[in-house]
């Protein structure tokens, strides 16, 4: 486990497995101003799951990617313009 200063000045968290690797990702802001980022990644150190607290829209949004980190489902609960979320599904 490590506790670290993020460069926007917040905090972060990052756990890793017994290689060393990074699979867990907290950030308590991505930048100044900005809300919570959590990621998730894989044995190959790719990113298959994030949490951001701070979207579009400053609401919240979920994103799942394959095993090749390409985003492949976009749960935002605003697009943008205030009115209400979507949910995108990706086939790349």
């Amino acid at each position: 486990m490590a506790l670290e200063s993020h460069e926007a000045g917040a905090g972060s968290l990052r756990l890793r497995d017994s290689v060393g690797l990074t699979t867990v990702e907290a950030l308590a802001a991505t930048a100044a101003g900005e809300g919570a980022l959590i990621s998730l990644r894989n044995g190959f150190g790719r990113r298959t799951l994030t949490a951001d607290a701070d979207a579009s829209g400053r609401a919240g949004s979920l994103g799942v990617y394959n095993g090749n980190e390409l985003l492949t489902v976009l749960i935002d609960g605003d697009e943008g313009s205030g009115i209400g979320g979507v949910i995108q599904v990706f086939n790349d």
